[in-house]
């Protein structure tokens, strides 16, 4: 028999502080975003007010403007905010449990960056580390490592500290600081 879930209740306002907090983690990309979507409203505006006879060139390009800046808008933003929230809820609302490592590759994205008249090569790699828990159920989840060395440490098999959202137990992070810690590593290696 399947064990009810409790529910809980979380106010409103710490709600809305915890969205505020997600949402402030993307003010960078909102206030680049931001004027292309005021130049292209702005620019459809002046050729609906303006008198020339072939202003259809100006709502195109205010179209452009303001399609493409909400695109990348509607693209990215929901999915980012949604994690940062929940990363929120997990913080306080969460409870600390162990995982087993799973899973450990390397995604190579490595390219070529044109300078001048010359290229060079860039390598670029993500460390990923995958990672299963039980809690009412079994669950799978994965995260980057920036850092090769602590990559490099972890073992599959081996258990790392992660942090669950209660009453939504496929939402997991992994605790970073203390994981790191265990391997002996700076705070500033532990990304």
């Amino acid at each position: 028999m399947k064990k009810k879930r409790k529910i809980i209740d979380i106010p409103f306002d710490e709600k809305l502080k915890f969205f505020g907090a997600a949402l402030q983690e993307h003010l960078p990309d909102i206030c680049i975003l931001l004027p292309f979507q005021l130049v292209g409203l702005l620019t459809i505006y002046l050729a609906w007010t303006s008198q020339m006879d072939k202003a259809w060139g100006l709502y195109l390009i205010g179209g452009v403007f303001f399609a493409f800046s909400t695109f990348v808008m509607a693209a990215t933003l929901p999915s980012s905010v949604s994690y940062y929230y929940e990363k929120k809820l997990a913080q306080k609302y969460g409870f600390n449990l162990s995982a087993i490592v799973t899973d450990k590759r390397v995604e190579d994205h490595s390219y070529m960056e044109k300078r001048g008249s010359e290229g060079i090569y860039v390598e670029e790699f993500h460390y990923i580390i995958g990672y299963g828990y039980e809690f009412e159920n079994n669950y799978e989840s994965e995260f980057y490592i920036e850092y090769e060395k602590f990559y490099n440490q972890i073992e599959v098999g081996s258990e790392i500290p992660i942090r669950v959202l209660k009453f939504k137990p496929e939402v997991s992070f992994p605790r970073r600081f203390k994981f790191g810690k265990q391997f002996g590593l700076k705070k500033s290696e532990c990304n």
